[in-house]
């Protein structure tokens, strides 16, 4: 198995649709810093991190947000 990993930084600027399994939520497409993400997956305490409009980083590993660093802060 290959596991890819990426910090993608910049405005994030829309959280598809998606489906909730849980405590988890598959976006359908979250655009930050220019870029379309299709397919990622993240918990609710850190989505509830992630607002449209803010910079950000987010930690991704294979299709998953690990990490939300937004306002000085890392969740």
């Amino acid at each position: 198995m290959m596991w890819s990993q990426a910090i993608v930084k910049g405005k994030l600027a829309r959280v598809g649709d998606g489906v909730w399994s849980g405590d988890t939520f598959k976006a359908s497409v979250i655009e930050i810093g220019g870029r379309s993400l299709q397919d990622i997956r993240a918990a609710r305490c850190l989505l509830e991190r992630m607002e449209t409009g803010k910079e950000m980083e987010l930690l991704i590993c294979s299709a998953h947000i690990y990490g939300v660093r937004v306002d000085g802060k890392t969740f």
